[in-house]
């Protein structure tokens, strides 16, 4: 469903995927339904309300390696 509501909205809107993306799942999403923006709070891999920074920096930036790799990018800002 996403797939097709992303191609049907070309570049007029920006259609979001969200609600359980995380770096091992990001990859396979893109895929299928061809989306170039995601909304990831995080949330399976941390609580709400965590102050672990360390913990979401690292979760931040797996996310940011996994879609630098799809894209074809391998540079990365640490």
């Amino acid at each position: 469903m996403l797939a097709n509501l992303i191609e049907a909205a070309g570049e007029r809107i920006v259609i979001l995927p969200g609600a359980g993306i995380s770096a091992a799942n990001i990859g396979l999403i893109a895929q299928r339904t061809k989306a170039r923006e995601f909304h990831s709070g995080l949330g399976t891999a941390l609580p709400y309300g965590s102050r672990e920074y360390k913990r979401f920096e690292e979760e931040v930036r797996k996310l940011a390696e996994q879609l630098a790799r799809i894209s074809g990018n391998q540079t990365t800002r640490t």
